[in-house]
Order: structure tokens, then sequence, then C-alpha cells
């Protein structure tokens, strides 16, 4: 009897972690990013390390070949638009926003087109 409710136990703390976990997700969204003036492995870890010090991003993958920046954020907390400030700020173009010009200056060369 005492293993069926610890089983119990385990079965209902498992279930609980799910919940939470569920619920965190369902607030999440995903937003693709297009960069068009990427061009290196340092453009793409420069916008990585960016996005990830937005608050709210829970996660960032950034394919340089394709040019594009999937962000999965934490609705509430970021907006796409707080999405492209950050890529920016960073020196480069996001969708329809313009690259900071001043951060685009401060780039390494090989970044600047």
């Amino acid at each position: 009897m005492k293993i069926v409710r610890i089983i119990a136990g385990a079965m209902m703390a498992g279930a609980l972690g799910l919940g939470l976990w569920a619920c965190q997700q369902a607030g999440a969204k995903v937003a693709e990013i297009k960069v068009n003036n990427m061009v290196c492995g340092t453009c793409a870890a420069a916008i990585e390390a960016a996005l990830k010090n937005v608050e709210g991003v829970q996660d960032v993958k950034v394919d340089k070949d394709a040019k594009v920046a999937t962000v999965r954020y934490e609705a509430g907390k970021v907006d796409v638009k707080g999405l492209e400030k950050a890529v920016s700020m960073a020196g480069y173009n996001a969708n329809d926003t313009a690259a900071d010009p001043k951060a685009h200056a401060d780039l390494p060369d090989c970044c600047k087109i």
C-alpha cells in the first residue's frame, strides 16, 4: 500500500510539473526576423547575442545562409518590434527596420555591406 501511495504521489508531481511547463509554453510565440545584411558567422553570433539579451526571449536560432533569425519569445514581455530594435541596435537590418547607423559603423569591416 505504501508503494502505491509513493507511485501515485510521483505521478501527481509529474503531472503538476508537466502542467506548469505547458503553461509557460502557452504564452510563447515565434517570430522570424529577416536580416538581409548578415554575411558571416560573426554577424550571426552578434545577432544571436543581441536577441538573447532581450527580456522575454526564450530561444534564438540564427541561419546565416537563409539570413533569418528565428526567435521564441514570451508574449507580453516583448513583441516583434522589440526584437527588431535589438537587431537594429546591434548594427543589422531587421525586417523593415533599418540598422542603427552608429551601431552599423562600429561593426567589423567584413560585416558592413
